[in-house]
């Protein structure tokens, strides 16, 4: 199931994050803090739990080993690399420099892949055109302003609350409550990602290419 975006916009989170802190009136924390360590929250879960799934492709030439990064948008991290129908291993620079490009023929179909300098690289060197397929983690919407809809499905509302939580403590040199914040971010988000493995992928992952979090969630259980 692709489950949709969020239902719940920043203004809301900002203003549950200013009861939760004691300053409605803005004298330690302010909306740009809250949006500027939401955004930062959202990368470090979309990082983490691989929320965004997304999938980019360009056409493969014969002999040509290296592709511009550039039409993956907005990646996080790179799963898997495929050149036609055939999945390829991943490899470090060093592997590939010292041991596959010394012993494995210089053209053929491709069988291993490294990323580098902004660029994806092919070995051995295609000796036919195929599609050049890559699956990858994309980094969420910056948020911008309150009027603005949280970036990821509203199950991740809670942890980003926390998050925000732990910042905001953070700032005002709160360590005990700061670290406490952040210990619960860890957790929570670690048993998302067990439940997310359990269901099969049928919990709130978003493909990007297709109030209370809770309520707004009821209907899909």
């Amino acid at each position: 199931m692709v489950m949709p975006s969020s239902s719940i916009y920043a203004s809301q989170l900002i203003h549950y994050i200013k009861r939760q802190f004691g300053d409605e009136a803005n004298i330690q924390i302010n909306d740009a803090d809250i949006i500027g360590w939401l955004n930062m929250g959202a990368i470090e879960i979309c990082a983490k739990n691989s929320v965004i799934q997304a999938e980019a492709t360009i056409s493969g030439s014969v002999g040509q080993l290296s592709y511009d990064l550039d039409f993956i948008p907005d990646v996080i991290r790179i799963e898997d690399v495929y050149y036609g129908d055939q999945k390829l291993d991943p490899v470090d620079k060093s592997t590939f420099r010292e041991t596959i490009q010394t012993s494995v023929g210089e053209s053929g179909t491709p069988i291993y892949w490294y990323a580098w300098a902004n660029s994806i690289k092919l070995w051995p060197v295609p000796n036919k055109a195929a599609i050049l397929t890559v699956d990858f983690i994309k980094k969420p919407r910056e948020v911008s302003n309150g009027g603005d809809k949280l970036p990821l499905p509203d199950l991740y509302y809670e942890q980003l609350c926390l998050f925000v939580m732990s910042k905001a403590f953070e700032l005002d040199e709160d360590v005990e409550k700061s670290t406490a914040q952040r210990s619960l971010f860890e957790n929570k988000l670690m048993e998302k990602n067990d439940l997310e493995k359990t269901m099969s992928g049928a919990f709130p992952v978003v493909q990007a290419d297709a109030g209370s979090a809770y309520s707004a969630w009821a209907g899909w259980f």
